[in-house]
């Protein structure tokens, strides 16, 4: 039993030869760990690197250690969340879908549970319970594990592939599996290195986004509304074209702007509109109400029914002290200013910014705080059915170094396990044909 994720030593192997492997993955997070194991199960002899001390490092920090492995959704519904690209995935999901992943977990004594009857959790909300396990699960299955080991470059000889370099070694094998991840969670190690391989093998990489990040506001009354998480918040972006560009969620203000699951959720739209753009206006639902005609009829309610009543007062009956008083301010309007002395223009103005909420992004995290990547390996030169290179036979992808991501709830989970799966086997079969 591991008290931690496993540890491993960087494999200096000096005058040593060079080690022979039948498979190679690089990265040791979910998608690099899967692969390993489904390999393994063809019978190939597995060889796992990770450049850091220990694999299962990402995949110990998900969920702020709760760990959301994947959701109840059928799998239509779950492609139909990532978007226009979506259906790439189905191959990896008929292959090792959410129930297959839940079994193998249950096979490795890690029970999940959907507590809400959507997002699946290990019963101990704990992800390093999945770490541990399937760490013991790689020992189980005699897969070699290297760690402290970061990729160089792929060893090419007469256009094929026979092996991968890292820092400090060199393995041969006719078959690899990237799944190195993207650059999300600098802190975790993440360092593009994947996209660098993938290059050396005549692929195309998309443009790179930090996604799941939170955004900075130009405003700075975010920060007075820190103690408030406002519920089934819509936010949109306040663009020509961009008017169905929307999420709905839970928001949380922070120091320098915006969080929250509805906040990380949209920030992948951000980054290229603030290259073109430099800021991007947002328009905040944070009352329930979207509708400004709507809020002009409570004001004048309001105005005939309690007079005296302060402003701020009001509104605090249906929103948080904080964001009532900015409320006001953003109007401006003096928050102890009696409903009945308030004018039609300042009602009008008033009703207009609770119903849609003006604010303006000038940056987001960056990869260091995003916990994500959007953009890669260009996913028309990757055959879904096997994850295998179209340039290079032998080299397949899985995992966030493609240019696959979806919102959060378990989606990029999920399809981090099902496509190390899939190029798993594939590799793994592969090897065993020669």
């Amino acid at each position: 039993m591991y008290n931690s994720p496993q540890r491993c030593d960087d494999n200096k192997t000096g005058g040593a030869p060079t080690l022979v492997v039948d498979v190679a993955v690089i990265g040791g997070g979910p998608a690099g760990i899967m692969a390993a194991i489904a390999a393994a199960d063809e019978g190939a002899d597995v060889l796992l690197c990770e450049q850091l001390p220990r694999i299962g490092v990402k995949l110990q920090a998900t969920g702020g250690g709760r760990c959301n492995i994947t959701n109840t959704l059928p799998n239509d519904e779950f492609m139909e969340r990532f978007g226009r690209f979506g259906r790439y995935a189905q191959p990896a999901l008929t292959r090792f879908g959410q129930d297959t992943l839940r079994e193998f977990l249950q096979s490795i004594r890690v029970s999940t549970h959907a507590p809400d009857g959507l997002h699946v959790f290990p019963v101990t909300h704990q992800a390093s319970t999945v770490v541990q396990a399937l760490a013991t699960h790689l020992h189980a299955k005699g897969i070699r594990i290297h760690c402290g080991a970061r990729p160089r470059r792929l060893t090419l000889k007469q256009g094929s592939l026979v092996g991968i370099e890292t820092k400090t070694s060199s393995f041969r094998s006719r078959h690899v599996v990237i799944a190195t991840g993207g650059r999300s969670h600098v802190a975790l190690g993440a360092t593009g290195d994947g996209y660098e391989l993938a290059r050396q093998a005549g692929h195309t990489i998309t443009d790179t986004w930090p996604a799941m990040v939170p955004l900075i506001t130009a405003q700075t009354w975010p920060a007075r509304c820190r103690a408030d998480t406002v519920p089934k918040a819509e936010i949109s972006v306040d663009l020509p074209g961009m008017r169905k560009c929307r999420g709905v969620g839970d928001l949380i203000f922070t120091r320098t702007g915006l969080a929250g699951p509805v906040v990380l959720d949209f920030s992948r739209h951000i980054p290229p509109l603030l290259r073109e753009y430099g800021t991007v206006p947002l328009r905040l639902c944070l009352t329930g109400t979207p509708h400004a005609d709507t809020w002009h009829s409570r004001l004048q309610f309001g105005q005939r029914e309690e007079p005296g009543t302060p402003v701020a007062h009001y509104l605090k009956r249906t929103m948080a002290p904080s964001l009532a008083e900015v409320m006001c301010e953003l109007t401006p309007l003096p928050g102890h200013t009696p409903l009945g002395q308030l004018a039609r223009a300042p009602r009008r103005m008033l009703a207009e910014v609770l119903a849609q909420t003006p604010i303006d992004v000038t940056d987001t995290g960056g990869f260091g705080k995003a916990m994500i990547t959007r953009g890669g390996v260009t996913l028309k030169e990757v055959a879904p059915e096997t994850l295998q290179s179209k340039y290079l036979p032998g080299l397949f992808f899985a995992g966030e170094v493609l240019d696959l991501d979806g919102p959060c709830g378990g989606f990029n989970l999920q399809w981090a396990f099902a496509s190390g799966y899939l190029a798993g086997q594939c590799a793994g079969r592969q090897s065993m044909e020669k």
